[in-house]
């Protein structure tokens, strides 16, 4: 059995004025809930949305829309930061996920 193709995005979840922000890198787009799990189940929405649309349109070139670099230097630091177990949390800890849109039947998980 063929093992449908997935995209992989990655997240930066993080704590902002009162709120949990979750910031997908590769397509530039932005969630928000009350606890991070809400944040992210929000974004794996958007994330579904924005591959859905791209696929019955024919128009994948234009999916990917990159975050601004001093996103990504942000993901960067909480991934090396969850990296280092002995490290303490800042006073704003963010975190990093990855999800994985399978193309074909449109579920999600995350690692």
């Amino acid at each position: 059995m063929n093992t449908p193709p997935r995209l992989a995005f990655n997240v930066l979840v993080k704590p902002e004025d009162g709120l949990w922000v979750a910031h997908c890198l590769e397509l530039d787009i932005v969630a928000t809930g009350d606890s991070p799990n809400a944040s992210v189940e929000d974004i794996r929405d958007l994330i579904l949305c924005q591959v859905s649309n791209a696929i019955a349109n024919k128009n994948m070139e234009y999916l990917y829309h990159p975050a601004p670099a001093k996103i990504w230097e942000e993901y960067g630091r909480a991934q090396r930061q969850s990296a280092k177990k002995s490290e303490t949390l800042t006073a704003t800890p963010a975190f990093s996920k990855t999800i994985f849109a399978n193309v074909f039947n449109s579920s999600f998980c995350h690692a």
